[in-house]
Parts: C-alpha cells; sequence; structure tokens
C-alpha cells in the first residue's frame, strides 16, 4: 500500500491500517481494550490488492466500499490517523 502503511488482519476478524505489525497489535488492543496472544493471528493482507477486498458499513447508508477507497476517505478527510481499526466482521 502506498505511503508505507499496511492492512493487517487480526484475531481472524479485525483489520488496522499501521505501517507495521507490532502497530497494528498496539492499536487494536487500544480499540478493543484486549489483549493480543502471542498465538493469535497478525497477518499483513498482501495475497490481493485492497481494491479487491469490499465491505459494508453503516456510516454511508449500507453500501459497500473497498479497502482501498476506505483508507483513501479516511486519510483524506483527517477523520483518523494512522494506525487506525478499519473493519471488524464481529458485529
Amino acid at each position: 500500500m502506498s505511503e508505507g502503511f499496511k492492512v493487517y488482519l487480526l484475531c481472524e476478524c479485525d483489520w488496522v491500517v499501521a505501517e507495521s505489525k507490532s502497530q497494528a497489535i498496539d492499536c487494536w488492543e487500544g480499540t478493543t481494550g484486549e489483549t493480543f496472544e502471542k498465538d493469535e493471528m497478525a497477518i499483513e493482507i498482501e495475497d490481493r490488492p485492497l481494491s479487491d477486498i469490499t465491505y459494508w458499513y453503516n456510516d454511508i447508508g449500507g453500501k459497500t466500499t473497498s479497502f482501498e477507497n476506505r483508507i483513501k476517505e479516511v486519510l483524506e478527510t483527517k477523520e483518523d490517523t494512522v494506525p487506525f481499526f478499519l473493519a471488524t466482521s464481529e458485529f
């Protein structure tokens, strides 16, 4: 991903935008209030373009968007700064 940011999948259901795996884990812990266990999953999404990964979110009235578009939107509007919690499938 451009600008040195990456997307990490943590604990099989949460996606975080960060500059490193350790930064992603710190962000995840700060957002969830949980402790990341060393045997839990934390992987960088590298196997497919972020423009191909789409998801639904409430903020836009139930529409879908790609990870790439949502990250651009968040950064351009300064809605959040890196690192940030991008998505979850927990809900």
